[in-house]
């Protein structure tokens, strides 16, 4: 059944009077997502340019409400699945990706590495099936572009292209380890995210240095090393040495870590519309 009064709403979204259209904008972002499929079809068949600007920002907008919304849940929920905040953040940017697609792929690689790895393994073992599943059978790798290229930081294009940077990579083999309850955490080296595992399940953001018993590289087909490399990084690169540089951190942490590199990212392609509403997501995840 067409809904007239809104047929007659995107009809005035050709009144170049702005005052009119921002009274439009607001009643039909109000409707919700159900309005949606009607603004795509207005826009396929509108040849007037200001339209089509117009029906794209209302449809992010209204996008965009719904994903404040599930991170809202998520965060009231106890920030416990990495998938559902790792989706909402690719949704933010790509507004068409297949929540199913993501989440079956994920799935595949948990449920491979599940049936190769048991309690008999050593924890270096377990970790090179991981490594063996990750970036052999399923061929994820370092992406030849800039490690800055904002494509490179979200997952639905990691999924996609198998290529990412040092947090995307690091994100996903984390994600990986959290639903096999292995227990590797995330550190927050400068400049090259890298992942600890820890002798226990340590509550999260308790482990500390000397619970490690080895770091992983993400980004270098998880390659396994010790604190001497950390050393050897830090003096290469001239950073101070600290405890938080070789401890592992929060999950929450790591996020917060991901939303400012790619805030960076999109402040520095002038992306600054999408750059504010990241803030309002990083706040939310923050609280």
């Amino acid at each position: 059944m067409i809904d007239k009064e809104l047929e007659a709403q995107i009809q005035l979204l050709e009144d170049p009077d702005n005052q009119i259209f921002s009274m439009v904008r607001e009643q039909i972002v109000n409707k919700g997502l159900d309005v949606i499929p009607m603004l795509e079809y207005a826009w396929g068949n509108s040849l007037i340019p200001i339209v089509h600007d117009r029906i794209e920002n209302i449809i992010h907008e209204i996008n965009f409400i719904q994903i404040k919304l599930a991170v809202e849940d998520w965060v009231s929920k106890g920030r416990k699945d990495w998938f559902d905040i790792l989706y909402l953040v690719s949704k933010f940017y790509y507004q068409n990706i297949s929540k199913e697609k993501l989440f079956d792929l994920i799935s595949k690689i948990k449920n491979d590495i599940w049936l190769e790895i048991n309690n008999n393994l050593t924890a270096f073992e377990k970790i090179q099936m991981l490594n063996h599943i990750i970036y052999k059978k399923y061929e994820f790798s370092k992406a030849q572009t800039h490690k800055d290229s904002k494509n490179n930081y979200f997952i639905s294009e990691l999924i996609d292209t198998k290529k990412g940077n040092d947090l995307s990579l690091g994100l996903l083999y984390l994600l990986l380890c959290e639903k096999l309850d292995l227990p590797v955490y995330g550190v927050d080296l400068p400049g090259n995210f890298i992942l600890a595992y820890v002798d226990t399940k340590s509550l999260e953001g308790e482990s500390f240095k000397n619970d490690v018993l080895f770091y992983i590289n993400p980004l270098n087909k998880g390659s396994v090393f010790g604190i001497h490399e950390i050393d050897i990084y830090l003096e290469k690169n001239n950073l101070k040495t600290t405890e938080n540089y070789y401890k592992p951190v929060s999950n929450v942490l790591i996020l917060e870590r991901y939303l400012e590199e790619l805030i960076g990212v999109l402040k520095n392609e002038g992306e600054d519309s999408r750059v504010e509403e990241l803030k309002e997501i990083q706040q939310l995840i923050s609280l």
